[in-house]
């Protein structure tokens, strides 16, 4: 018996079942992917285990991947990015490139891209992906209703601001909850703390090895408080342990 009350052998189980679900961590199904890997967090989570148990990882396991590759995107998304990156130990980066839009057509814009171990940067993908989708549906829910009770009126400029500063605040709470519960489960366990230390400082030792970095992407716009705070108190209630298909709204407690 470990310290969780398992055998070798329930302990190989439950590793041999996150394996699995890391591989679906990649599947093209959005939601299907944001699922496992929340499943594999959750498992993880519940028996205080580290991706390093699943798959030892060295500076030769960190990947340079795009996640998003086209499109212009409002400011929040980038903070979101950036933020979500960090508490899965990745670096983000925004740069720009060109992609194939609608008919084949060949345009520029910005591209997200992210550097870590490729299981963290399986891990934050799909998260990303997911909570990016949810985040926009509750926003839209929440602009329907700031209009229908005449909070909300005026041009589509401020409707885009307003819009913007409920993502930030919805993406900006639902980062530093994730950071909590993480920050928690490591907290009591050394090894699992030094791996975190150890990972941080390869990905920083690749990207000054590897990556020619220019101005960092910063953010100035202003925000609408009212906005910024109706998006806290949504971002509080999503159960990022039930990423479910369909309906954005099954994810709220």
């Amino acid at each position: 018996m470990n310290e969780n009350g398992m055998t070798k052998e329930e302990r190989q189980k439950v590793l041999n079942t996150i394996d699995k679900l890391f591989a679906l961590a990649q599947s093209p199904n959005e939601n299907e992917a944001a699922l496992a890997a929340s499943k594999a967090q959750e498992l993880m989570d519940k028996y205080n285990l580290v991706a390093e148990e699943i798959h030892p990882t060295t500076k030769q396991d960190i990947v340079n991947e795009d996640v998003v590759t086209q499109g212009r995107f409002q400011s929040w998304v980038y903070i979101f990015f950036n933020e979500l990156a960090k508490a899965h130990d990745c670096y983000a980066i925004v740069s720009r490139g060109k992609y194939y839009a609608a008919g084949g057509v060949v345009v520029s814009g910005k591209k997200l891209r992210v550097i870590g171990h490729k299981n963290n940067v399986e891990v934050f993908k799909a998260t990303f992906n997911y909570l990016r989708s949810m985040i926009i549906v509750l926003s839209d829910i929440e602009v329907i209703e700031a209009k229908r009770a005449c909070i909300l009126y005026g041009d589509k400029g401020v409707t885009y601001k307003y819009r913007d500063s409920f993502c930030r605040g919805c993406s900006r709470r639902i980062v530093e909850r994730i950071r909590e519960s993480r920050e928690e489960r490591i907290k009591t366990d050394a090894a699992c703390t030094a791996l975190v230390v150890c990972h941080k400082q390869q990905v920083q030792e690749y990207v000054q090895e590897n990556i020619k970095l220019g101005n960092r992407h910063n953010v100035r716009q202003s925000v609408n408080m009212y906005a910024f705070n109706q998006g806290r108190i949504a971002g509080n209630n999503v159960n990022l342990h039930k990423m479910v298909d369909h309906s954005c709204q099954k994810a709220i407690r």
